[in-house]
């Protein structure tokens, strides 16, 4: 499950990791006439329904999830293959009456994962830039409305009219946030200015958002980025949040490289605006989910203040 998405999305995710299991996931591959071997949980993999399927020295991922999640995700991964953009090939979509899920099954990305080439000059020299522009081209995609995705007469388009909208239901609880001295009143101050001009945005556009775009997710094969997963987050809206998502995770120096790939006509404000809910966010959903790497998200949300703070 992905770090500060919304709770709907949790709760669901956790019911279908209650209803479907390895040996439910064995007997669907069998009902559809997929050959395998063995059937792996991998890191993470019961927590976003995905299951690994080996046959011999192929590998493929099967995705269960509600209906109209799956059909979202199928949906995007056609639209992201005839933009060119690479994502691993889907070969099976479907629902299973029995289980009640819906299944999308796809090959395993090619070459390696960015997080692998940490400590490799290749890095920051190539792959990140290209990671970055190959972002960009992502948010040339463009649908109708804004936030979540939805799924109506084979059609996807955001559920959202505005992105003030989607804005609103992603703002931070931030009565919780001081109750748990995650945010003093001065920050709490700093963040609504910050938030009301990200509600003053007009002309944002509908662009498709990854929404959990970073080197675990970004594959390559030491010189092309050559896969991208998990569109499970994916959404419509202001390319600056997607932005703000992927450097997120970056250390000063990979986030310099990153940007560098994207574009020299980045708008620093409003990145850091977006990055500034994008910590809250994020700080918010380790706090109440009581994730081991809370103490860090602190550490990096008080040197993005004292930071933001030195600006004049």
């Amino acid at each position: 499950m992905i770090e500060g998405t919304p709770n709907q999305t949790r709760i669901e995710t956790q019911a279908e990791r209650e209803m479907v299991g390895v040996e439910e996931v064995r007997q669907l591959l069998t009902r559809i006439g997929v050959s395998f071997d063995r059937i792996e949980v991998p890191r993470g993999g019961y927590s976003g329904g995905i299951f690994r399927i080996v046959q011999g020295s192929d590998v493929a991922y099967v995705r269960v999830g509600a209906k109209e999640k799956i059909e979202i995700i199928g949906a995007l991964t056609q639209i992201a293959t005839s933009h060119h953009i690479p994502v691993p090939e889907m070969t099976n979509v479907g629902y299973d009456e029995q289980l009640q899920v819906g299944y999308l099954i796809q090959r395993e990305a090619s070459g390696s994962d960015l997080a692998s080439y940490r400590g490799d000059p290749i890095l920051l020299s190539t792959l990140l830039p290209r990671a970055a522009s190959l972002l960009r081209e992502i948010h040339t995609v463009q649908f109708e409305g804004y936030g979540n995705f939805q799924h109506v007469d084979g059609h996807i388009s955001g559920q959202k009219e505005t992105w003030d909208d989607f804005l609103q239901k992603r703002k931070p609880n931030l009565e919780y946030l001081m109750s748990q001295d995650l945010i003093r009143e001065d920050t709490q101050r700093m963040f609504e200015e910050s938030y009301a001009r990200l509600r003053a945005l007009t002309h944002v556009p509908h662009s498709l958002l990854h929404n959990d775009y970073h080197p675990e997710h970004v594959f390559s094969d030491g010189e092309n980025i050559t896969g991208v997963i998990d569109w499970e987050s994916a959404f419509i809206g202001d390319p600056y949040y997607d932005l703000a998502v992927s450097v997120y995770f970056l250390d000063d120096e990979r986030r310099e490289a990153f940007l560098g790939g994207y574009g020299d006509d980045i708008d620093q404000a409003r990145l850091d605006d977006y990055l500034f809910l994008v910590h809250l966010v994020k700080l918010q959903w380790a706090s109440k989910n009581t994730i081991p790497t809370l103490e860090r998200k602190k550490r990096d949300f008080q040197r993005f203040i004292d930071l933001r703070r030195a600006v004049p």
